[in-house]
């Protein structure tokens, strides 16, 4: 099987992370794109942001917390490449999101607070407690953007703890807050 079809094969959302921990050879799959909208491949020197709301994303001193990057073993951790959309478009679907999520009231209030960065090569150079890779950046560009990628843990969930770790290190090495602006209001282009 190769990456499009198991990203197109109809898995629930939820379910991706888990079948990718059954899938065989997923390194190999970074270099196939997973979407139809895709732009290319993702490569190693490529930069990749990741939107970051609190509370969901940060404890009360400011830092990424585990739950922040957990989606990276269910659903994928969204991220958007730079390649192909500014920051400050990223900054802009940020204050959307969030203007979208609040509109549920049956949500806990969230914020965007500002963006953290990756270099790809970063990501796909982590390793567990025993020297075993076990995180794959893929294009899963979006119909409505195609700068949109994803990072998942393709190992065991024991390993997760380890390289979640080293990954929240770097998110928060490179967490900018970029957003307290209380009008809710996008940003100027």
């Amino acid at each position: 099987m190769g990456c499009k079809k198991f990203f197109n094969e109809g898995h629930a959302k939820k379910e991706l992370g888990t079948k990718l921990q059954e899938a065989d050879d997923v390194p190999a799959w970074e270099l196939e794109s997973a979407s139809d909208y895709s732009l290319g491949v993702v490569e190693d020197q490529e930069m990749i942001t990741r939107q970051i709301f609190s509370p969901i994303h940060v404890d009360e001193d400011g830092n990424i917390t585990p739950a922040g990057l957990s989606e990276a073993t269910t659903h994928g951790l969204s991220t958007n490449r730079l390649k192909y959309i500014s920051e400050l478009a990223v900054i802009n679907k940020g204050i959307d999101k969030q203007n979208l999520d609040n509109q549920n009231p049956d949500r806990k209030p969230r914020n965007f607070i500002g963006i953290t960065e990756f270099e790809v090569s970063q990501i796909r150079e982590i390793t567990d407690h025993l020297g075993v890779r076990g995180l794959a950046v893929f294009d899963t560009a979006l119909e409505n953007d195609n700068s949109h990628s994803d990072v998942f843990c393709f190992t065991s969930k024991k390993s997760w703890r380890s390289l979640r770790s080293k990954l929240i290190g770097i998110a928060n090495k490179n967490f900018r807050l970029v957003y307290i602006i209380p009008s809710q209001q996008t940003l100027e282009k």
